[in-house]
């Protein structure tokens, strides 16, 4: 049904509502139903919507997993609480409340289609199922939406056809001045009227726009889910090359060694003729690499005795360093100390010196005899202590060339030990050669 203009509407007002004092105490009451409802059933279905959304993100890949499971629950949340809202509206007494008669009129209301399904109640299904859930969800809030605005226009209309009607009755009775003032009050209320149509038609195309976006986010999720079945079939497709592809690659693989036992099985028929020849070369091939390995493991042994040797000659050298190293850093660590010492001395007696000045005049000989008595006692010190810790250089010195003798008699007896042990694996070794020797001679 197409929706009046305002002027258009106007103008039925005007000519269907002459004065008539007949009419003026017949006067019909709008109904007053509140479609805050209807507003609160479409914000439940587009929340439910989202939900179902959500879901089919989380869960589309797996079915599992915590985000998936937290979907669920929301959702499940959401769709309990869609039900309830559900029962506690009617779309059929407002529409019917839109084409009913009030005072002779009727209101020209735009039709806001047929009630959608709600569709699927459950968030659990097909990713298909779940897309066509969502949908239906958003198409009903998109009708309640359109139902509840053009009722806040029908009710408007009804109050302004009322006002009218009342005032044609006044008019039959008032005086012509009252009736001029009831007049252009009767004008202002058509003007609000046809204001009010004008607002409605604004919100049917907002309405309009609404549901294009919708349809246009529908047609994308409908584009994903053909584009995501053909990645699906292309990975079927694929998985069967494959599958394809690795069953002829077994059988070529099972051929090549029914091939490679058949001349196998062939070698050995040939081989089978020759093995009293192989079997008297073998026995003097193994002799000959008996000896060579004998002579291997000889040169092995006497390679790790080197290296053993080698490595306990550098650990050897290497504990050397760190304690004359270590002997070193303590000397200077000593040296450092006395530094110290003699500077904190120095100052001190700068600071008896300073002091001393600042007495008076008849102390100062006394002061300064004590304070050359001091300074001479503190080098006294001075020179002890860098007596001893030169005595204490000189042990630490002493010992460390001792313990490098110690090193160097473990050294040399460690060579000795090594160089009796390489005699020793080489008479072996002569033994074994001698051996070997006699055995290929008989």
């Amino acid at each position: 049904m197409k929706t009046l203009t305002g002027s258009a509407l106007v103008g039925v007002l005007v000519f269907g509502l002459s004065p008539n004092p007949a009419k003026a105490a017949e006067c019909e009451a709008p109904p007053r139903r509140d479609p805050l409802a209807l507003r609160e059933s479409a914000q439940q279905d587009e929340m439910l919507a989202l939900a179902i959304d959500k879901v089919m993100k989380a869960c589309s890949a797996t079915g599992t997993g915590e985000t998936c499971s937290k979907s669920l629950a929301l959702c499940t949340e959401q769709a309990r609480a869609a039900v309830e809202r559900n029962s506690r509206h009617e779309e059929g007494v407002f529409l019917a409340d839109l084409q009913r008669s009030l005072n002779g009129q009727r209101y020209a209301y735009t039709d806001p289609g047929p009630v959608p399904s709600h569709g699927l109640m459950s968030c659990e299904g097909s990713a298909e199922q779940l897309g066509q859930a969502a949908d239906s969800r958003r198409a009903a809030a998109a009708h309640h939406m359109r139902v509840a605005s053009e009722y806040d226009a029908y009710l408007k209309w009804a109050s302004g056809v009322v006002e009218v009607c009342k005032d044609q009755g006044r008019l039959a009775s008032a005086s012509d001045e009252s009736a001029r003032r009831i007049e252009a009050e009767r004008q202002q209320r058509e003007r609000m009227v046809a204001e009010a149509a004008a607002a409605k038609a604004a919100e049917a195309a907002q309405a309009a726009e609404i549901a294009r976006m919708q349809a246009a986010k529908a047609e994308e999720a409908r584009k994903a889910d053909e584009e995501k079945k053909k990645i699906q079939a292309m990975i079927a497709k694929r998985n069967e090359e494959d599958r394809q592809r690795a069953a002829a690659e077994a059988a070529k693989r099972a051929e090549e060694q029914r091939l490679k036992a058949i001349a196998e099985k062939e070698e050995k028929a040939r081989e089978a003729a020759a093995d009293a020849k192989r079997q008297a070369e073998r026995q003097q091939r193994e002799a000959i690499e008996a000896a060579k390995r004998a002579e291997e493991k000889r040169a092995r042994e006497a390679e790790a005795v080197r290296r053993e040797e080698k490595e306990r000659a550098e650990r050897a050298e290497q504990a050397r360093r760190e304690e004359a190293e270590k002997a070193r850093r303590e000397a200077e660590v000593r040296a450092e100390k006395e530094r110290q010492a003699a500077i904190e001395a120095s100052e001190r007696e700068e600071k008896v010196r300073r002091a001393n000045e600042e007495e008076a005049r008849e102390k100062a000989r006394r002061e300064e005899a004590e304070a050359k008595s001091e300074r001479e006692r503190e080098a006294r010190q001075a020179a002890e202590a860098a007596r001893r810790a030169a005595e204490e250089k000189a042990t630490a010195e002493r010992e460390a060339r001792i313990a490098d003798a110690k090193k160097q008699q473990e050294a040399l007896r460690l060579q000795e030990q090594a160089r009796r042990a390489a005699a020793d694996q080489e008479a072996k070794q002569r033994e074994l050669e001698a051996s070997a020797s006699r055995f290929a001679r008989t």
